[in-house]
């Protein structure tokens, strides 16, 4: 697969090697920017892998070994649960997990959302409890949780996701939905219309929670050409961030 990428610190190892999953690096590679350099500033010993959990060519263990060993952070709960099957002598921990314990987080945010966890054959707990931590901790308002394959809440609210292909299924059936990373880092040119608005915590503390605009209908989500150069131009950008090498 093309466009595959490893970018490791100076002398080629690292503690932790961040996976952000083919699809958030397809659709919000800016959201993946901000993560890494975020996760980077308080550990700088951390590396990013990006290429596709299902790659068939891809020997991980290899690239594992040559990075040194690192523990490896991934955002998609597909990947989680792939990776650890495939590879049990490697540790996957799930990003949020790791924001939650360096305390990585959006400003207030007085919007009401509906948990969307993902099916229960990728459902990890530890990584859920992160997501709904994280969002607590923005000031959000949960009002339910649901998960793929369950009904959904009919309460007007948008969903919070941990994965995008989760999110964009929720945007396809008419229904407003962002991935938990859009709250912290901002949301994406598909949530444009979304409320993100920042305030004091306890200024809004006891208020109602506030309910977005409709989704817009019809949304048009970019073609394949189109992601494999979101892929493309973010490598190029961690390159001249980091100054990094493909050590792949």
């Amino acid at each position: 697969m093309k466009n595959n990428f490893l970018g490791l610190p100076e002398g080629g190892s690292c503690d932790f090697l961040l996976f952000p999953g083919c699809k958030l690096c397809e659709y919000e590679p800016s959201i993946v920017v901000k993560l890494y350099d975020s996760i980077r500033f308080q550990k700088p010993d951390t590396g990013i892998l990006i290429r596709c959990c299902k790659d068939e060519e891809m020997d991980l263990s290899d690239i594992w070994l040559s990075a040194g060993k690192p523990a490896i952070i991934t955002t998609c709960p597909g990947c989680l649960k792939n990776l650890r099957d495939t590879y049990p002598e490697i540790t996957f921990v799930s990003v949020y997990e790791v924001l939650t314990e360096l305390g990585i987080g959006g400003g207030c945010n007085s919007v009401g959302y509906n948990i969307y966890n993902p099916a229960a054959e990728y459902y990890d707990e530890k990584s859920a409890e992160a997501v709904k931590s994280l969002a607590l901790d923005m000031g959000v308002k949960l009002q339910a949780e649901t998960a793929a394959g369950a009904p959904l809440p009919d309460n007007g609210f948008p969903f919070i996701t941990q994965s995008i292909l989760s999110r964009n299924e929720l945007i396809e059936k008419g229904l407003n939905a962002a991935h938990i990373l859009e709250l912290i880092y901002g949301m994406g040119e598909l949530n444009s219309h979304l409320v993100h608005e920042h305030h004091d915590h306890e200024e809004h503390e006891s208020e109602e929670p506030e309910c977005p605009p409709p989704a817009p209908v019809g949304v048009a989500f970019p073609d394949s050409a189109a992601l494999d150069a979101s892929r493309r131009e973010l490598i190029d950008i961690l390159q001249e961030l980091y100054g990094f090498e493909n050590a792949l």
